[in-house]
Formats: structure tokens, sequence, C-alpha cells
């Protein structure tokens, strides 16, 4: 597919990160955040709350993933990021 690119996501792609989202279909209810959450963060589980996390990690420099655009439109998303950033199954972030 001829001009497909693809950006890490952080402060200077967050706009493109929120239009992905908060598009038609876009995954705005979860941002993302389930394998993420923090023990207080999980209770707060509602889309505002859960952009607010992410806009939080993204803008300290936490990696949490790539774009993929299409002739600079953003059009997919992919979560890869260090263990670390994601909690374990016990609800704690991994160590």
């Amino acid at each position: 597919m001829l001009g497909l690119t693809f950006k890490a996501v952080d402060a200077s792609t967050w706009k493109d990160f929120e239009t992905l989202f908060e598009s038609r279909g876009g995954p705005k209810f979860c941002w993302c955040m389930v394998w993420r959450a923090s023990g207080n963060e999980s209770h707060l589980a509602d889309g505002k709350h859960r952009k607010a996390f992410m806009y939080q990690r993204i803008h300290s420099g936490v990696p949490v993933g790539i774009l993929g655009y299409h002739q600079d439109t953003p059009i997919a998303w992919c979560s890869i990021a260090p263990k670390k950033t994601y909690r374990n199954l016990t609800g704690q972030l991994s160590t």
C-alpha cells in the first residue's frame, strides 16, 4: 500500500493519536488503558479518565505504541511497548 508510514506515539503525535481514537468507530471508550491502568486508575474506567491517563503517560515520555498513517492521515494503531509499562494479571505494573 503506497503512502503507508509509521510513527511512534509521543507528545508530537498526540493530536494524531487523539484523532484516531475519537474518530467514528475509534476505541475512545478504552484508550488502550485496560492493560496499563494501575490500581487506582482501574477504578476510574470511563473514557474521559482513560484518555487523561494515556495523555499523562505519553507526555511523560512513556512508550505506548505506534501509529500507522496513509498519506499523513492516522489510520491504525499498534500497542507495543516495554513489558514494564503494562500491568500483570494481578493488576500491578510489571517489574
